[in-house]
C-alpha cells in the first residue's frame, strides 16, 4: 500500500507552517463576515437606493421650479434630462431612452417606434393626422406630438411650452407680444400663433385661414362684406377685421388701435395733429367727438353708414337725399320731388313700385326684402338666406321656380311676365298688353282661350289642368293624376272611358273625328312624346341593320377565309403524302442497296478465310 504524497500531511509543511496560519486565520473571518452580515449589506443597499430616489425627485422638484435648465444632460441620472435627449425626465415618457420621449396613444410604443402614433387604427403612413390633436400633419410642425402644433421662433420647442415663444430674448410670462406678430397678447385671439390674430365669428379658425370670416353661411369669395362691420370690402383697409376699416398711416394697424394713427411718431393722446392734415385738432372738425377728426375718420357722423356712401356724412339723422334737393330723406316732405307730399303720393321714391308694396319706400334703388335681413334685393347677396350665394344658387328667390326659368328671379311673387313689360303677371293690370285691362279683358293672357274658360288665365303657355294639381297640361307628365304616365296611359283624360272607346281622348272638349290631336289637351305633348320614342325605335331598328349587316359581311369574310385555309390545308396534305411516298421508296432502295453491301463483305470475308488456309 503506497503512502500518500506527503502534501497530504501538514507535518510536511513544518518549515513554512509559520506562513500559512495568518492566510488561514484571515480566510476565516473573511467568510464569517460574508455569510454572517449579508443581511447589513443588503440593508445598506436599500437605505442607499432610497436616499438616492429621494435625492432625484428633490433635485428634479428644483429643476422644475427653475425652468428645467440645471440638468447636465449626462447619462448618470444625476441631472434632469438623465438620458441626454434634450425632453426633461418631468417630461419625458422614457427617461432612461434617449431615442423616445412621448407615447402618444398610451401602447407602451414609443412615438419614434409606432407605427400607430393616435391608436386609431390608421398606420402613420395613411393618417393625415398622426397625433390625433386636430392639426393636419401638413400643418402640424410636430405632427407626432398631440400636445404641440407649432414653434413659432424655430427652436424645435413647441409653442405650448416654450418659455420664449418668438425667440426674441423676453419671457412670455413679461412678453406684451408671445408670438410677436405685432398684436399685443391682450388683442390676439391667438397670442402662440404669428400667422394669426383674429377670430371674427369665434369658431376657433383664424380669419387667415377661415373661409367665412363673419360665419354668416356665404363663402369670403362671394361675401360682399367679409367681416360683416358694414363697411364693403372694397372700402375697407380691414375686409377681415370687423372692429377696423381704416389705416390712416398705412402701418398695417387700424386707426382704432393705432396708438400713432398719421404716423407722425408723436402718441394720439400727445398729438396735436392727429391726421397729419396739418390742420391742429382743436380746429380739425370732428362730427361725432369720438377723437379722430373727419379726415382719418371713416364715418364722420357715427351713423353707421360710411361717409362714402352717405349722402349727409356730417349729419347722423340723414344718410340719403332721393331727388337731389338737398334735404334728407327723413326731412324731405317730397321725397321724389313730384310736387305730390309724401302724405299723398302713393310712390314717394317714384322707383314704380307702391309704397304699400314697397320695402322701401323712401329708397328708389330698392323695393323688396325678400329674406327680411334688411338688406335690399338688389344689393343681397343671398336673397333668400339660404346660406348659398345667389351667384350659386339656382333659385335665388327660393319660390321653387329655376332662376334659368323665372323672369323675377330675386321676386318669390312673380315668376312671369306674358307681355315682356317689366311687370309680373300677379302685378300687372293688363297681362297681355292688349290695352285693355284685365278686369275688362275676356282673355288676360291673350291665349285664345276666354279667362272663364281658362285654368291658367294669367298664362299663354296654359289653358287646362285637368287633374288639379296646379300643373297646366302642356306641361304635365300625368295629365289625369292617376300616377300613369301619359304616354302608357288607357284612359288619358281620367274620364273613366279608354282611348280606344273615348270620343275625346284628351277632354280637351273637342271632338276626335275634328280634333287634330286626339291624344293630347292641344299641346302635342304625347305626340311628340310617341314620336320621340318612335324616333329611338326607328334608330334602334336601324343601327340593329346596320349591325346585322356589318355581321354578315364579318360571316362572310370569315366562310371565304376557311375555305382558302382549307383548300390550303388540303394541298399542303396532298403535297407531303408526296413527299412522304417519294422518301419510301428512297428508303427501300437504301434497304436493298445495305443488303448488297453486306453479302459483299461476307464473301470477302469468305475469301479471306480462304487465303488463310491456303498460306497454312
Amino acid at each position: 500500500m503506497s503512502r500518500r504524497p506527503s502534501y497530504w500531511y501538514i507535518e510536511d509543511y513544518k518549515p513554512h507552517r509559520k506562513g500559512y496560519v495568518p492566510l488561514l486565520i484571515v480566510l476565516f473571518f473573511f467568510f464569517l463576515w460574508l455569510f454572517w452580515d449579508s443581511s447589513v449589506i443588503q440593508t445598506g443597499k436599500n437605505h442607499w437606493n432610497h436616499a438616492w430616489e429621494n435625492f432625484q425627485k428633490n433635485w428634479d422638484f428644483l429643476d422644475d421650479t427653475l425652468g428645467g435648465n440645471i440638468g447636465n444632460g449626462d447619462d448618470t441620472g444625476i441631472g434632469l434630462d438623465a438620458d441626454g435627449d434634450g425632453v426633461p425626465d418631468s417630461r419625458d415618457t422614457f427617461p432612461r431612452d434617449p431615442e423616445e420621449s412621448l407615447d402618444t396613444d398610451g401602447d407602451g410604443i414609443g412615438n419614434n417606434a409606432d407605427s400607430d402614433l393616435d391608436g386609431d387604427g390608421i398606420p402613420n403612413s395613411s393618417d393625415p393626422d398622426d397625433d390625433n390633436d386636430g392639426v393636419p400633419d401638413s400643418d402640424d410642425v410636430f405632427p407626432t406630438n398631440p400636445y404641440e402644433t407649432q414653434d413659432s421662433d424655430g427652436d424645435g420647442v413647441g409653442n405650448n411650452i416654450d418659455s420664449d415663444s418668438d425667440g426674441d430674448g423676453i419671457p412670455n410670462t413679461t412678453d406684451e407680444d408671445d408670438d410677436n406678430d405685432g398684436v399685443p397678447d391682450s388683442h390676439d385671439a391667438f397670442p402662440r400663433d404669428p400667422e394669426e390674430s383674429l377670430d371674427t365669428d369665434g369658431d376657433g379658425i383664424g380669419n387667415n385661414a377661415d373661409s367665412d370670416l363673419d360665419g354668416d353661411g356665404v363663402p369670403n369669395n362671394a361675401d360682399g362684406d367679409d367681416d360683416n362691420d358694414g363697411v364693403p370690402d372694397l372700402e375697407d383697409d380691414f375686409p377681415a377685421n370687423p372692429t377696423e376699416t381704416q389705416d390712416t398711416d398705412g402701418d398695417g394697424i387700424g386707426n382704432n388701435t393705432d396708438p400713432d394713427i398719421d404716423g407722425d411718431g408723436i402718441p394720439n393722446n400727445a398729438d396735436p395733429d392727429l391726421d397729419g392734415d396739418g390742420i391742429l385738432n382743436h380746429q380739425d372738425a370732428d362730427t361725432d367727438g369720438d377723437g379722430i377728426p373727419n379726415s382719418a375718420d371713416s364715418d364722420d357722423d357715427a351713423d353707421g353708414v360710411p361717409d362714402s356712401d352717405d349722402a349727409f356724412p356730417a349729419d347722423p339723422t340723414e344718410t340719403q337725399d332721393t331727388d337731389g334737393d338737398g334735404i334728407g330723406n327723413n326731412a324731405d316732405s317730397d321725397l321724389d320731388g313730384d310736387g305730390v307730399p309724401n302724405s299723398s303720393d302713393p310712390d314717394d321714391d317714384n322707383d314704380g313700385v307702391l309704397d304699400f308694396r314697397d320695402a322701401f319706400p323712401v329708397n328708389p334703388e330698392e323695393q323688396s326684402d325678400l329674406d327680411g335681413d334688411g338688406i335690399g334685393d338688389n344689393t343681397d347677396s343671398d336673397l333668400d338666406s339660404d346660406g348659398i350665394s345667389n351667384s350659386t344658387d339656382r333659385d335665388d328667390d327660393n319660390d321653387g321656380v329655376p332662376d334659368s326659368d323665372d323672369a323675377f328671379p330675386a321676386d318669390p311673387t312673380e315668376t312671369q311676365d306674358s307681355d315682356g313689360d317689366g311687370i309680373g303677371n300677379n302685378a300687372d293690370s293688363d297681362l297681355d298688353g292688349d290695352g285693355v285691362p284685365n278686369h275688362l279683358d275676356s282673355d288676360d293672357d291673350n291665349d285664345g282661350v276666354p279667362d272663364l274658360e281658362d285654368d291658367f288665365p294669367a298664362n299663354p303657355t296654359e289653358t287646362q289642368d285637368t287633374d288639379g294639381d296646379g300643373i297646366g297640361n302642356n306641361t304635365d307628365p300625368d295629365i289625369d293624376g292617376d300616377g300613369i304616365p301619359n304616354e302608357r296611359d288607357d284612359d288619358s283624360d281620367g274620364d273613366g272611358i279608354l282611348n280606344d272607346a273615348d270620343s275625346d281622348m284628351d277632354g280637351d272638349k273637342i271632338p276626335d273625328t275634328e280634333d287634330d290631336d286626339v291624344l293630347e289637351d292641344d299641346s302635342g305633348v304625347i305626340a311628340k312624346t310617341k314620336k320621340f320614342f318612335q324616333d329611338k325605335i326607328d334608330a334602334l331598328t336601324n343601327a340593329f341593320e346596320e349591325k346585322n349587316k356589318q355581321l354578315e359581311n364579318q360571316i362572310e369574310s370569315a366562310t371565304r377565309a376557311a375555305e382558302d385555309a382549307k383548300k390550303e390545308l388540303e394541298t399542303w396534305r396532298d403535297s407531303t403524302t408526296e413527299k412522304l411516298k417519294q422518301a419510301g421508296e428512297h428508303l427501300g432502295d437504301i434497304k436493298e442497296g445495305a443488303h448488297q453491301v453486306g453479302e459483299g463483305i461476307e464473301n470477302i470475308n469468305q475469301g479471306t478465310s480462304g487465303l488463310s488456309n491456303l498460306l497454312e
